[in-house]
């Protein structure tokens, strides 16, 4: 059976084969080169001859740099990161409706899909993000049709949390979900849809209850929005 730090460290270095180095996982924790590269391979502290671990606030820490569920870092996860040519995506629990709305209350990982290492650096490039700020999504509904259709998996970039840009997002407004247009306005956003048969409408980015969960950059079958 694995400690905690062997779970820790194995997880450690997945998030550093998705993000692309060390470098990169300890810009986002505000860490340094050396303290993370000392934890992943389990460099001896001088002071107690122990190898360094990481500690709750670290784990957390990295949690919430990369989106990730609180308590990701301390579960074994099954052929996570990089392995044998291809990516493992996560998918979560969240069937984005492009209508009029649907009842959501939690954002889980239900599954992971494995996706080829060719693909999914394509992805990456075309949404200029870290591979650990992107899962998959099902959409429900006809609203942004023909750019999204029912049933359609899309590749959303979870570290987009704000509507700083034009594009496809995935919010969640109120008790519904919604996969739209979003075009930023002066002192508003305003809500589209792709389908001309649904109105457009408008929210303001200070609503309490607008949560957004991040911005559609692909769908699968290989069409880019």
């Amino acid at each position: 059976m694995q400690t905690i730090d062997e779970i820790r460290r194995r997880n450690l270095s997945a998030l550093v084969q998705l993000a692309g180095s060390v470098q990169k996982v300890a810009d986002a924790i505000g860490r340094s080169h050396s303290q993370i590269s000392q934890i992943r391979t389990s460099a001896k502290n001088s002071a107690t001859g122990k190898p360094r671990a990481m500690g709750d606030a670290t784990a957390r820490a990295l949690e919430k740099a990369f989106h990730l569920e609180r308590g990701w870092m301390d579960n074994v996860h099954s052929g996570e990161g990089v392995e044998d040519g291809q990516v493992l995506f996560r998918k979560l629990d969240l069937e984005a409706a492009a209508g009029h709305g649907r009842f959501v209350d939690a954002l889980i990982q239900v599954d992971s899909v494995r996706i080829g290492k060719d693909i999914a650096e394509r992805i990456q490039r075309h949404a200029g993000v870290a591979l650990t700020s992107l899962a998959l999504i099902t959409v429900a509904g006809d609203s942004m049709e023909p750019t999204l259709r029912n049933g359609d998996i899309v590749v959303v970039d979870y570290s987009a949390r704000n509507v700083d840009r034009d594009g496809v997002y995935v919010f969640t407004l109120g008790d519904s979900t919604f996969v739209k247009r979003l075009q930023k306005l002066p002192q508003s956003i305003k809500v589209m849809s792709d389908n001309k048969a649904y109105d457009s409408w408008e929210i303001t980015p200070q609503e309490d209850d607008l949560l957004v969960h991040g911005r559609v950059v692909w769908v699968w079958g290989g069409r880019e929005v």
